[in-house]
């Protein structure tokens, strides 16, 4: 009896080209090839060419951009994840995605093992592997670099060129990775901490003139997107809205991190990483959330979206923990909606106004003159309640400063 297919993570660069054939030559299974198109593919007819070339038995290539917008970018924005403070979680975000999908052709074709090309150095590997784990937990992983003797480029190349395969790869100076939401640079001259990333990527603006968005939310997320004056329906869209908001970040150099990091596996190492709109959405989300939240839900959401953000990078998309997290988030942003105005320039995010619907801000209570609730008045009796504690201790120190016992 015919084993079941092998769905394979197939992107059509050098290892999963290689991958390919390796699996055909090492398991006697059809071998189905799969793209995610997550904004990273303007040619996938070029992709499903090579994957046919190769020997695939069928190719499947879908559009998640919609999906990763509403499903993945909302949802960690809303929170106000990061990974060590800054990182947007760019490329952690997007790899439950094409996992979840792979699982959903594995049943579909009822595949035998689902197969991927992240190394063991990187962070990949998990979160492939830990949501087929979560998702269908009897199914084979095969990870080619764990299993394979093929050390690096040169090797992948004459084994390609063994099996009559010369395809002209580029021998990039960095290790990219990019998507809707983010673009990822690593690698190359980079590896070498004294190099200006801004210099070597040519990170400066663009433009010099300030620009004014306006940005309307419900309940945390983005539902218009007005750019001097231009104004765009993204609940209708939700693509649009993040790809209008990139184009303004990328003119004003807005959203750009030099980070250190480290891995899951304890590696340290840098990466430069450009998350143009989604930067400006969560910065706009911030203000609400200063006049829509009590200091309590401040103090919650910012220690749970610390952890939030650590099992996202870790590969826990899935994971019970991580959707109670999820609950929780989409439960404290009921409270977002409203509307924000910002100003940008080079580098630089002013805010012009904000406001919510469910603002606990009150001009006339914070005002110094008089209000309708008598606050001057009745704060004495607080004041001396509050007080009681630091005049019981101060009382205690006077007397331990005279040398009592």
């Amino acid at each position: 009896m015919k084993v079941g297919p092998i769905v394979l993570a197939f992107s059509g660069g050098l290892d999963t080209s290689a991958i390919l054939i390796w699996l055909k030559e090492h398991y006697d299974r059809d071998i189905i090839a799969y793209c995610a198109n997550l904004g990273n593919c303007e040619d996938t007819a070029h992709i499903e060419s090579r994957a046919m070339e190769l020997g695939a038995t069928k190719f499947i290539c879908d559009d998640l951009q919609s999906e990763l917008v509403t499903d993945y970018i909302w949802p960690v924005l809303k929170s106000g994840a990061t990974y060590q403070k800054d990182y947007l979680l760019g490329t952690a975000l997007a790899r439950p995605l094409i996992a979840k999908r792979l699982i959903e052709i594995a049943k579909q074709y009822d595949a035998s093992a689902i197969a991927h090309g992240a190394t063991g150095k990187g962070n990949d590997q998990l979160r492939f592997e830990k949501t087929w784990s979560l998702l269908l937990p009897d199914l084979e992983i095969i990870a080619a670099w764990k299993k394979w003797d093929f050390t690096g480029r040169g090797d992948l190349l004459a084994y390609l060129s063994k099996h009559g395969f010369n395809y002209d790869f580029p021998n990039k100076t960095f290790s990219i990775d990019e998507n809707l939401f983010h673009a990822s640079y690593e690698g190359g001259p980079l590896e070498d901490l004294d190099v200006d990333a801004y210099e070597v990527l040519d990170l400066s603006p663009k433009k010099t003139n300030k620009c004014q968005i306006k940005m309307r939310f419900q309940q945390g997320i983005l539902a218009s997107v007005t750019i001097d004056g231009h104004k765009t329906d993204v609940t209708a869209n939700p693509v649009s809205g993040i790809e209008q908001l990139n184009t303004v970040g990328i003119d004003y150099a807005i959203g750009i991190q030099d980070l250190v990091e480290e891995r899951i596996n304890g590696i340290k190492s840098r990466g430069v990483y450009i998350t143009p709109g989604g930067t400006i959405i969560k910065y706009a989300l911030e203000q609400l959330k200063q006049i829509a939240w009590d200091t309590t839900s401040f103090a919650i959401a910012q220690n749970l979206a610390q952890t939030y953000g650590e099992g996202i990078y870790a590969g826990d998309w899935f994971s019970p923990a991580q959707s109670a997290m999820t609950s929780f988030f989409d439960n404290l942003a009921q409270s977002l909606t409203g509307e924000v105005v910002l100003e940008v320039s080079p580098h630089f995010l002013h805010t012009k106004s904000r406001c919510a619907v469910a603002s606990l801000y009150d001009k006339s209570i914070v005002s110094f003159e008089s209000d309708e609730f008598g606050i001057n008045e009745a704060s004495d009796g607080y004041c001396k309640t509050l007080n009681f504690k630091s005049k019981q201790q101060g009382k205690a120190m006077s007397i331990l400063s005279k040398g009592g016992v």
